[in-house]
């Protein structure tokens, strides 16, 4: 009966470090591919927009925001002296953006996703459209 249980006890160390050898080599590969190298990028530089380049830069709602509250007010920045649409879910809105180009306008939304176009027009009839998705729901306030 005694040796039965020295060569349990063996046998039990034995397995106890293969098990151990190999946790310790699954965590060394694993630390391996975390390990990243420092790469060294080339910095590209985007040539700033001329003054006859028309972009719009809207400010507030970003693009997937959730909203609380209809209506609320859609901010951003264009080419001076502007023609902006902003189309929505329930109403058009026509305005005009000022001397440095910002405009801002309170739209109206329904509940759930609204998609919103929003155009600008230059004086030359040029125009560039840009979309924003925007989520309306009373669920999410703060009781």
């Amino acid at each position: 009966m005694r040796k039965e249980v020295i060569i349990a006890i063996v046998a039990g160390i034995a397995f106890g470090v293969i098990l151990a050898f190999g946790i310790w080599r699954a965590n060394s590969a694993l630390k391996e591919e975390v390990t990243t190298e420092i790469v060294e990028s080339e910095v590209v530089s985007t040539p700033s927009p001329t003054p006859d380049e028309l972009d719009i830069a809207l400010a507030r709602p970003t693009n997937y925001d959730v909203l609380t509250s209809s209506p609320s007010v859609i901010t951003g920045v264009t080419q001076p002296d502007s023609w902006i649409i902003v189309s929505g879910e329930v109403k058009d809105y026509y305005l005009k953006s000022d001397d440095t180009g910002k405009f801002e306008q309170e739209v109206e939304f329904v509940g759930g996703v609204n998609q919103l176009i929003i155009t600008a027009y230059k004086q030359d009839g040029k125009s560039v459209t840009d979309n924003l998705l925007i989520v309306y729901s009373t669920e999410f306030l703060n009781e």
